[in-house]
């Protein structure tokens, strides 16, 4: 697939790009995994041009429109309704990503996140939950779950607990499979 990223100029196309080498990927994904192909080195290379042009198209989709949110520290654009991607401020090189699943049964819905490993240590999914939190709350969404997924994610565990998270009732922190939080946002907004 031979796309010529910086040439694409509006955001549909770079989305319609995007679509068509991401589906090509996952064919030749679901080859490899599933119909039991061998990589050849020919596709081992495939494989690694469509990774990299799918990125240079997210980041490209990312430089063509402004982002949903802003603290100053971290940018979130929108993907789909209330799924970000995590953008450090006024750069467009994807740290991560954060979604809010709205479950309600049968508890309130979950948001989850992802911070990449070069990425980690900044803070950047505690900001990012801030900014979700609040959008959440603006749309009457009072109260919402975070699950670590478990008791040695330390970093994710002292995030939530930051954010306001408390142990969902029953829970313990030694239990070792996930761990879920409640984060009851108008308590936490209003602080």
């Amino acid at each position: 697939m031979k796309i010529k990223v910086e040439e694409l100029t509006d955001i549909a196309s770079v989305r319609k790009a995007y679509r068509a080498a991401a589906i090509e990927l996952e064919t030749i994904n679901d080859d490899l995994l599933f119909n039991g192909e061998i990589p050849t080195p020919e596709r081992k290379k495939q494989v690694a041009d469509l990774n990299n042009l799918v990125y240079r198209l997210r980041v490209r989709m990312y430089e063509l429109q402004d982002p949903a949110y802003s603290d100053g520290t971290i940018d979130l654009y929108n993907d789909k309704k209330y799924h970000f991607t995590i953008c450090e401020h006024d750069k467009k090189e994807p740290v991560g990503v954060i979604e809010y699943i709205d479950t309600k049964n049968p508890i309130p819905g979950n948001i989850s996140y992802e911070i990449y490993a070069d990425y980690q240590g900044h803070h950047y999914a505690l900001r990012a939950l801030r900014i979700i939190g609040h959008e959440l709350l603006d749309n009457g969404i009072t109260s919402i779950i975070i699950t670590a997924t478990n008791n040695a994610n330390i970093p994710s565990i002292k995030t939530i607990e930051e954010f306001g998270g408390e142990l969902y009732r029953g829970t313990e922190k030694s239990d070792s499979g996930p761990i879920p939080y409640t984060c009851n946002l108008e308590k936490i907004y209003s602080k």
